[in-house]
């Protein structure tokens, strides 16, 4: 498959997901932070599932989770608008220099992907609103 039409499956993906919606809602840059990126690192996601849910107290949220056997070295992503800011969260199951932060959802949460539930993670806010792994 050539690299054109990986960035267009990649494309598909996202917005069967509800990705290039949100964006729109949340005032995030569906082209620029999610497919510029994506022309010459896009099969570093091709294993992710990608979801657009609806967050209890931020509204729309965007996630971007990992194989959960690979999640100590992938990472699990999210995106969402918290006290009218933009925030980026990286979260892996296994500590990394950066995080500062942990989060461990009950089963029954209804405001992330059900597969990131009942573990800990490990988070920090990225400056970036760019895929992580983009950028490595």
């Amino acid at each position: 498959m050539t690299t054109e039409n990986i960035k267009k499956n990649f494309k598909k993906i996202l917005i069967d997901a509800g990705v290039d919606i949100a964006c729109k809602k949340m005032n995030f840059e569906f082209e620029k932070d999610f497919l510029d990126p994506a022309s010459k690192k896009v099969e570093n996601y091709k294993k992710y599932k990608w979801y657009v849910l609806e967050h209890s107290k931020v509204g729309s949220a965007i996630h971007a989770v990992p194989p959960i056997n690979e999640s100590d070295i992938l990472p699990w992503e999210e995106w969402f608008i918290f006290d009218n800011k933009k925030v980026h969260n990286i979260l892996f199951t296994k500590k990394q220099s950066r995080c500062d932060g942990e989060f461990e959802g009950t089963l029954d949460d209804k405001d992330h992907p059900k597969e990131v539930l009942g573990m800990k993670w490990y988070y920090y806010f990225d400056s970036s609103f760019i895929p992580k792994l983009f950028l490595d």
